[in-house]
C-alpha cells in the first residue's frame, strides 16, 4: 500500500473516531453585547444635551426646542472581561408626535425617562405620557428615571422642584409592571452624575449579557443510535 493511501485511510479513521463519540455539543450563538437605548421626555428637558454629552460633545445652552432630528451614537463600556456597547438614540423633536416617537422603540433594550427637576409638569409628563407609552409598546424594557438641571435648582421656587425622594416614591409605585433599574438626578451642564448614569445603564444591561452567557453555556447532548448512521452523516 502506498504512503498516500495510508494517509487517506488514517485521516478517515480519525474522522470516524471523532464522529462516533457518544455525545455532541451544540453551542448557542454568542450573547448580544450591543444595546439600543432611547431617550424619552417632554420638550426642553435636555434630551439633546444629554445625547451630546454621551457623544463627547461640549454643553451648549439651548434657547429653543429642538426640531425633529433623530440621531444615534455609540459608546463601549468595559466591566472586567466584558464589553457592552450602548447605542443611544435621541428622539428630540418627535415628542410632539407620540406615534412618531414610538416608531423608534423597535429593538430598544432600555429607555431613559428625562424630566426637569425644576418643573413638576415635566415629571408629570413622564408619568402620564412616557411611562404609559413604554408599558403599552414594550413593558419588558429596562428603564431609568433621570431628573436633569440640578444646577438650576433654587429654593425660591421649591414647590416646583422634583425631589429625589419623590422620584423614588414614583419608582416604587410602578415597579410591579415596569422594570426601573436606576433613579438619578443630574446636571448635563456641569456633567454631575452623567458618567455614573451611563455606567449604570451599561452595567444593568451587562446583567442581560451575563444571563445570555449562562444560556450559551447550556448544551444539548445527542446520542446516536449506531455508529454507521453517524459515519454516514459525517460523509455528507
Amino acid at each position: 500500500m502506498s504512503r498516500h493511501s495510508e494517509t487517506i485511510m488514517s485521516d478517515a479513521h480519525n474522522l470516524s473516531d471523532q464522529c462516533s463519540s457518544n455525545s455532541y455539543k451544540m453551542n448557542a450563538l454568542p450573547p448580544r453585547r450591543s444595546f439600543k437605548v432611547i431617550l424619552l421626555g417632554d420638550s426642553g428637558v435636555g434630551k439633546s444635551s444629554l445625547f451630546a454629552r454621551f457623544n463627547g460633545d461640549s454643553f451648549t445652552e439651548a434657547t429653543f426646542a429642538t426640531l425633529v432630528q433623530v440621531g444615534s451614537c455609540r459608546r463601549t463600556f468595559r466591566f472586567g472581561d466584558r464589553e457592552v456597547t450602548l447605542e443611544l438614540w435621541d428622539t428630540a423633536g418627535t415628542e410632539r408626535m407620540l406615534s412618531l416617537t414610538e416608531n423608534y422603540y423597535h429593538h430598544a433594550a432600555a429607555a431613559i425617562f428625562i424630566y426637569d427637576v425644576n418643573d413638576q409638569a415635566t415629571f408629570l409628563g413622564v408619568q402620564s405620557t412616557w411611562v404609559p407609552s413604554i408599558r403599552r409598546r414594550d413593558p419588558t424594557m429596562t428603564t431609568f428615571l433621570v431628573g436633569n438641571k440640578t444646577d438650576l435648582a433654587s429654593s425660591s421656587y421649591a414647590f416646583e422642584n422634583v425631589t429625589l425622594d419623590e422620584a423614588k416614591r414614583y419608582e416604587n409605585s410602578i415597579q410591579d409592571d415596569l422594570k426601573v433599574a436606576g433613579n438619578f438626578q443630574v446636571s448635563v451642564k456641569t456633567e454631575e452624575g452623567v458618567h455614573e448614569l451611563f455606567e449604570t445603564v451599561a452595567e444593568a444591561l451587562c446583567g442581560v449579557v451575563k444571563s445570555e452567557e449562562k444560556k450559551a453555556d447550556e448544551t444539548i447532548t445527542l446520542k446516536p443510535k449506531n455508529k454507521q448512521r453517524v459515519w454516514d452523516k459525517c460523509k455528507c
